[in-house]
């Protein structure tokens, strides 16, 4: 429990800092993706400014004079010189337009495209009736004057290399903040669980404790009474000191086994003493006894448990939580309502590894466990309403022992209520050979 709740912790900590750092990420790449795109549109805006007259020579399509005019003073001038700066020669395109007759003053990435594709984007840009746009990842901004237009078009694909960098070097710093924020993390659970693990490993040594100082003198109390019974005879008095006084007993005795399985818990010693045994032979030991007592109650009872299915644990603890869930049935059934006992063995598949999972279900008619109830069916001492609560010996303590056992035998346990029923499912699952 501790683990898991360190875990969680751990989680917590992780998701909601690398969540933070992630929308932090995510809002400066918007950003500057926003700031380039619209710096590319300016750009654009300038070379069409300088081009938007009769053609300047000029090997590289923009010409020396033209250079001269953006350095120079006047409008944008600076700005337009660092961008242009930053351009890669072929990344930029100029084409002029005159009564239909289509002229590349700067090829640019256009030397790779076939005449009649060349023809067909613009084409395409002309076709539109925009003063910019995007033709496909191509951007344009285009200036037109009677039957004479320039087009000047910008390819630098989906994603500038800036963009890319930008998101690469985000994702890398992403990834080592993530290791960072993992080791801080692993620190603060240990820190923050660290006192609750102590409270609870303070409560479970208390409640040893108590259970090994109560089991002596509720003994002495039993064995007293019985010398009383001989030395005067019984009588109710002594009946009812002799009923409380076993069921102190039990009591105690359920205490003490959940102290064992808290310590076992953390102490993992109790694996050595699993073995290989025949799971169909304990259970059938086990649901043998209480025929008697659906007989005794009118209740129909069927077991269905095929031969010979192995399993790897502990015997006596898996013929303990059946006889756990066999007795809270049949508690919780009437005459003329049914118990049913069955196992099913089936392959499982987790990843790329084949499973095999034994499955015991334990399924009763009768009052049903209220949606309120069920999640904590499996906590020390929860008694459900009054349509469960037992009349005989019952401290709300056996499914606790059952789920704390199951988990020992590396299994699970789980419940389900419904339409007039309710089953337990207890579900070991091991490694195929």
């Amino acid at each position: 429990m501790i683990e898991k709740l360190r875990k969680e912790i751990f989680w917590s900590i992780e998701l909601a800092a690398l969540g933070v750092l992630f929308f932090i990420l995510v809002v400066y790449n918007g950003v500057q993706y926003t700031q380039n795109e619209q710096e590319e549109w300016q750009m654009l805006s300038f070379i069409l400014e300088i081009n938007g007259g009769p053609a300047m020579p000029g090997e590289d399509g923009i010409g020396p004079e033209n250079e001269r005019r953006m350095k120079g003073p006047g409008h944008g001038g600076r700005e337009a010189a660092r961008l242009i700066d930053n351009l890669v020669d072929d990344e930029i395109a100029i084409v002029e337009v005159d009564d239909g007759e289509i002229s590349i003053h700067t090829p640019g990435f256009l030397v790779e495209y076939g005449t009649e594709k060349q023809e067909e984007l613009i084409e395409k840009i002309l076709s539109s009736q925009k003063e910019q746009g995007m033709a496909g990842h191509i951007k344009y901004r285009l200036c037109a004057s009677g039957e004479h237009t320039v087009i000047v078009l910008l390819d630098r694909g989906y994603f500038n290399q800036e963009d890319l960098q930008l998101a690469g070097v985000s994702l890398l710093g992403l990834l080592l903040a993530g290791a960072l924020f993992a080791l801080i993390a692993h620190q603060l659970s240990v820190r923050i669980v660290r006192p609750v693990e102590e409270t609870i490993r303070s409560q479970k040594q208390f409640i040893a404790d108590a259970s090994h100082e109560l089991k002596t003198p509720v003994s002495v109390i039993l064995a007293n009474i019985s010398v009383l019974e001989k030395e005067i005879g019984g009588n109710r008095w002594l009946s009812y000191i002799q009923e409380q006084g076993k069921r102190m007993t039990e009591l105690v005795s359920s205490l003490l086994q959940l102290s064992r399985l808290d310590y076992a818990e953390d102490n993992l010693s109790i694996r050595k003493e699993h073995i290989s045994y025949d799971l169909s032979e304990a259970v059938y030991e086990t649901a043998l006894p209480f025929e008697s007592i659906a007989f005794e109650q009118g209740i129909s009872y069927e077991v269905q448990i095929p031969e010979h299915i192995m399993a790897f644990g502990r015997p006596e603890d898996l013929k303990q939580i059946v006889g756990i869930l066999l007795d809270n049935a049949m508690k919780n059934s009437g005459k003329n309502e049914s118990v049913t006992l069955s196992v099913l063995e089936e392959t499982r598949r987790k990843r790329l590894k084949s499973m095999r999972a034994i499955s015991i279900h334990v399924q009763n008619t009768g009052a049903e466990i209220s949606k309120e109830s069920l999640p904590y069916i499996f906590n020390r001492f929860y008694k459900t309403d009054d349509a469960r609560t037992y009349t005989e010996n019952s401290f709300g303590l056996g499914l606790a022992i059952a789920k704390s056992l199951a988990e020992q035998n590396g299994g699970s346990i789980t419940v389900s209520s419904g339409q007039k029923k309710t089953e337990f499912v207890v579900t070991l699952v091991s490694k195929m050979e």
